[in-house]
């Protein structure tokens, strides 16, 4: 029976390291005249074009891959050291679900080891590894995940997204053009937000000046003040006789 070829990229979601190495081993075992630089070369052929595998490879010092030994260390180092380092389902699944896609992400390329990739597209595949990771094989996180996508590219994001491997995909098939559409709906309500922003906060400094204090004050004592004869104020020489003779009468001085 003939094994599979597994074509490794180092850091696709659902991918073992071990499995992968675990299989040019076998092949060693079972296949007569399959020696070191057999496996060697198989290595290398397995490893996907573009990948973050095959760009780790081609760094690598010609000390590091001059034989079968010197590759197995190398490969350890890069990926089984780090497999051993496992965290807790419940702390990646944490970390999967406040992985946020910032606007300022979209459509911005960014190379890592030598690859480069759209940086929405790098968000959802590295949302993919820590799915399968946190052993959300079946895709269930998907929903809440996506929650912390900006709607405008949701619009944009096709239907075919039950699973990991669908979501990635949709995220690589949306149209450059699309892309753009998204940046000027994101430009503009940023925009928005900064300007409602700065108008909340001067209508909460114009509550806080002192002069809108008192004003608020006087005008709470004028309310509450209770009404009088303005006739008793006045002055004497704009008042007649009988309004003198009635004044005097009221205040006990007649």
């Amino acid at each position: 029976m003939t094994e599979t070829l597994i074509l490794f990229r180092g850091n696709a979601a659902g991918e073992n390291a071990t499995v992968f190495l675990n299989s040019i081993k076998r092949r060693g075992l079972t296949t007569p005249g399959f020696d070191d630089s057999k496996k060697i070369e198989y290595l290398q052929l397995s490893l996907k074009s573009g990948s973050y595998a095959k760009s780790w490879y081609t760094k690598l010092d010609p000390k590091e891959k001059d034989t079968w030994d010197h590759v197995m260390a190398a490969f350890t180092k890069e990926w089984l050291e780090k497999e051993m380092a496992v965290r807790d389902r419940d702390e990646l699944q944490e970390e999967l679900l406040t992985l946020v896609l910032q606007p300022g992400q979209i459509r911005v390329r960014t190379e890592e080891d030598g690859v480069l990739e759209w940086g929405h597209v790098r968000w959802v595949v590295k949302a993919a590894e820590l799915a399968a990771r946190a052993g959300d094989t079946g895709g269930g996180l998907i929903g809440q995940v996506l929650k912390n996508v900006p709607d405008s590219l949701m619009l944009r994001l096709g239907p075919k997204r039950k699973t990991w491997e669908e979501l990635v995909q949709s995220m690589r098939d949306i149209p450059a053009t699309d892309i753009t559409s998204v940046l000027c709906l994101e430009s503009k309500a940023q925009s928005q937000d900064k300007k409602l922003a700065a108008l909340e906060s001067t209508i909460a400094a114009l509550q806080q000046t002192p002069t809108c204090g008192l004003t608020n004050q006087f005008a709470s004592m004028a309310a509450s003040s209770p009404s009088r004869n303005n006739n008793l104020y006045l002055p004497s020489t704009m008042m007649s006789n009988d309004e003198k003779d009635g004044t005097r009468l009221l205040m006990g001085l007649g």
